[in-house]
């Protein structure tokens, strides 16, 4: 699965002038590391093929902002561990294809990146988001659930 956006599209400033550059720009979004550098070579060789055959020059600034956030197993297991009866946890979350600075530190040392729902309230990054004060709660309950079970699981 993966996902490319394209979010600008940028060239000339008046109507009745051809512009002599054009940009565009955009994001992907993917569950591996494989699929990011197939990403990267195919969007090179179309925009690289699209400007030969029209006799312009392609040139593209591909940059990778994040890698995928791919959790370890048995972080996920030691979580899902200590929280056991203590959380209403759903175990069976779809895969979603958002970008995460987290992924870094999944990269650097094992771990798991965990959401914490916020009740009746449009996703994350919708501009009618609310955040949910009981949000904190159920954070903290999960740190000290997390905290509390290092010693007994290990």
């Amino acid at each position: 699965m993966a996902v490319v956006s394209i979010s600008t599209m940028n060239a000339g400033t008046i109507n009745n002038v051809i512009p002599q550059d054009a940009s565009i720009g955009g994001s992907m979004r993917c569950y591996s590391k494989t699929v990011q550098d197939i990403i990267e070579r195919r969007i090179n060789e179309i925009a690289v093929g699209i400007g030969m055959a029209f006799g312009a020059r392609i040139e593209v600034d591909y940059e990778r902002s994040s890698p995928p956030v791919i959790n370890h197993d048995r972080s996920v297991d030691y979580a899902l561990a200590a929280t056991r009866g203590r959380l209403h946890v759903i175990k069976t979350w779809p895969p979603a294809p958002g970008g995460e600075d987290f992924a870094f530190f999944l990269e650097a040392v094992p771990s798991a990146y965990i959401r914490i729902g916020n009740g009746d309230s449009e996703a994350l990054h919708h501009p009618a988001f609310d955040f949910s004060d009981d949000a904190i709660a159920t954070g903290v309950g999960l740190f000290v659930a997390l905290v509390e079970a290092h010693g007994s699981l290990g």
